[in-house]
Formats: C-alpha cells, sequence, structure tokens
C-alpha cells in the first residue's frame, strides 16, 4: 500500500524484507535467498538491490531534511504524520485500503508547504 507511493522499487522492498528476515535469524541467507517470493536470486544480486534500496531510503531521508530546512515541511506536523502512519497496521482488508490511502494522501500533501 504504502509501497506504491515510495521511490523503493518491487525488487528493492523485497530484499530490504529480506535483509530484516535474515537479521532476526529467521532463515539463513542461502535459506532466504532459495525461497525468495518471485523466484530464486544470487547473493550478489540481493546484495546489489540491497545496497540500491538503500541508497534510496538515505536519499529520502535527507531529502525529508532538506525540506525541513527550507521550511517547505513544518517538523511539528511530520512528527503527527509519522505518528498516524505508525498506527497503521501492516496488513490492510482489501475494502479499506482505498479510504486509508486517501486519508494517508490527504495527510502527506498537508505536510508540504507549497
Amino acid at each position: 500500500m504504502l509501497g506504491e507511493r515510495s521511490s523503493l522499487t518491487v525488487a528493492q522492498m523485497k530484499a530490504l524484507k529480506l535483509h530484516l528476515t535474515v537479521s532476526r535469524g529467521d532463515f539463513s541467507l542461502k535459506e532466504a535467498l532459495a525461497m525468495r517470493e518471485g523466484g530464486a536470486i544470487s547473493r550478489g544480486t540481493h546484495y546489489r538491490v540491497l545496497s540500491q534500496g538503500k541508497t534510496n531510503l538515505l536519499r529520502g531521508i535527507f531529502s525529508v531534511c532538506l525540506a525541513i530546512s527550507l521550511g517547505l515541511v513544518d517538523r511539528g506536523e511530520l512528527d503527527r504524520f509519522f505518528l498516524a502512519i505508525s498506527k497503521v497496521p501492516p496488513e490492510i482488508d482489501p475494502d479499506d485500503a482505498a479510504n486509508v490511502m486517501s486519508l494517508v494522501d490527504t495527510l502527506a500533501q498537508r505536510l508540504v508547504m507549497l
């Protein structure tokens, strides 16, 4: 749901989720790569895509920091936005997803003071 509005690619999101799974000790990297949704990939491909995803996340973070320093985003509003987003469950009933995303979009639009 939020991934559709993200600058991360589907492959990058999968690599980041896979990395979290391995970091928690749920599976070894070899096992996780073999059972990856969408088919197995090599360790090298995984690390390349993971690195690209990390770079995209860092760029997003620095973009938000720049927007705050330029006065384009109010820090208090951003805090309230993150608090609201943190309450959205990871899995949403498909019937409710459109309404939730509409609310999230509205809140996000209010953040940018242009």
